[in-house]
């Protein structure tokens, strides 16, 4: 398809490009989801005031300047930019033009990774510079398995957390005058945290279960 996102004339990528990333998937349209694009080709459509004519109008500029390098580019879905309303109010400018152009719903190509020297300067392509480098790109967005546990963990850490906030809350509102304080049976303060941590362990102690449905407010159940 055309994405009117490319000039006519410059550099074509090596015919090896396509082939080499085509294993790392191809979106809706058929089209690989990395690609490799000559960055004085790639133009974007920005619309506003443009002060070389005075004018306020939609024009296709270059996205990557005056770089002269290889562009690894990996295409987003249009979901990722919300939905065409999400974009008119993002992206609408004083104006009512819209800065980036029309709601990209096609996806757009992004760049992922830049061929070029520190200072920006060329550097040759080369098939395995870009098989190692897309790789390592798509291998950070998958989790590892230590990863998918910590996750995990820190969820479940998560919830206790706030199974306890929800405790002492209700602890604070329906015990004592004093916040942080309680009467004991012959009238002595005693420290509510300590007497809520014991009555933690007491209720862990227990095989006492009760089905969420059966719940009753309060701390007497049936």
């Amino acid at each position: 398809m055309d994405r009117h996102d490319l000039t006519l004339s410059g550099l074509e990528p090596p015919e090896w490009a396509a082939r080499l990333l085509a294993p790392f998937g191809k979106n809706p349209w058929g089209e690989n989801i990395w690609r490799v694009v000559w960055a004085p080709r790639r133009i974007t459509m920005y619309g506003g005031y443009w002060h070389d004519n005075g004018m306020f109008e939609y024009r296709y500029v270059p996205r990557y300047g005056k770089l002269t390098a290889w562009i690894l580019e990996r295409w987003l879905p249009a979901r990722h930019f919300g939905s065409p309303k999400d974009w008119e109010a993002t992206t609408a400018n004083a104006e009512g033009y819209l800065s980036n152009g029309p709601y990209p719903r096609f996806g757009v190509y992004m760049s992922g990774y830049q061929f070029c020297a520190p200072d920006h300067s060329y550097i040759p392509l080369l098939p395995d510079q870009v098989l190692l480098t897309v790789q390592a790109v798509h291998a950070g967005r998958v989790r590892k398995t230590w990863e998918i546990r910590d996750a995990i963990l820190s969820e479940e850490q998560a919830r206790e957390a706030m199974s306890d906030v929800r405790f002492e809350k209700l602890w604070h509102e329906t015990h004592g005058v004093r916040r942080g304080s309680s009467f004991g049976k012959d009238g002595v303060i005693q420290n509510t945290d300590a007497e809520i941590e014991q009555y933690k362990a007491k209720l862990a102690a227990t095989d006492l279960r009760l089905y969420k449905e059966e719940f009753q407010p309060g701390f007497r159940q049936y």
